[in-house]
């Protein structure tokens, strides 16, 4: 067996390997107009990166559907990568339980590296040491505070050649000070996807077209917000005569 064989098999034992251990995150019960926001940001994360190391950030509202965008774009690419990690809720998790238990969290996930961090600072020792030379996609959801980019990502060199960061943000200004140049602002559903969420919510179909007449009332009051159009459809569900 010459070199190349022993490299080719290696690698497909390890894509074998990685897609046997990993668990599906659940995105949501209705995706609706989510494969071509996927498509979307997997081409940004491809787009002029080649081998190096990519951050993009995903902007918008609260309730747009950042971190069903993201754990969906999760599914789709972590077959490709050596090391994983979803970091849920960053700002709330941050706060309540600090950025080493963030820091610890990202290493067992990744490596499953247990143990306790001596603070921040010695974290960004270990994540850089142990991850630098690993094919890594880390996904920071809900950011609000440039301190944790800056002691969970703080750098191009931290992670493996082909790695990709993906960090979820309602604000932008984060994103650009931490030098991410490719940020995808994601939008509301738009009329067609909203009356298809409304009519599968409410009525657990694709195929009823009776209720267009009313459907204007119901295009989330502008916001176009998905968590509100749910709430809209719950109402609908549980008095359907106010249809009528």
């Amino acid at each position: 067996m010459n070199e190349y064989e022993h490299t080719l098999i290696g690698d497909i034992v390890q894509a074998v390997s990685n897609k046997m251990k990993r668990t599906p995150l659940h995105v949501v019960d209705y995706p609706v107009g989510l494969k071509s926001r996927v498509s979307n940001v997997n081409s940004l994360l491809n787009e002029a990166c080649n081998d190096e190391v990519c951050m993009i950030g995903i902007h918008g509202t609260g309730g747009i559907g950042k971190s069903t965008l993201a754990r969906a774009v999760y599914n789709f690419i972590a077959d490709q990568f050596e090391c994983l990690c979803f970091l849920h809720n960053v700002r709330e998790n941050s706060a309540k339980h600090g950025l080493e238990h963030l820091q610890e969290q990202l290493l067992y996930k990744t490596i499953r590296l247990k143990g306790k961090i001596g603070g921040v600072n010695e974290g960004i020792g270990i994540i850089k040491e142990r991850l630098r030379r690993k094919k890594v996609l880390l996904i920071l959801d809900d950011v609000d505070e440039l301190k944790q980019l800056k002691f969970l990502a703080g750098g191009f060199d931290w992670f493996g050649r082909n790695s990709r960061v993906i960090i979820t943000t309602r604000d932008k200004s984060l994103l650009t000070c931490h030098g991410i140049e490719r940020i995808y602002e994601v939008e509301g559903l738009n009329r067609g996807e909203s009356l298809e969420l409304f009519k599968q919510v409410a009525f657990k179909t694709k195929k009823v077209d009776s209720i267009c007449w009313c459907f204007d009332w119901l295009h989330f009051a502008k916001a176009n917000q998905p968590d509100a159009g749910l709430r809209c459809c719950s109402i609908l569900v549980q008095h359907p005569d106010a249809l009528f």
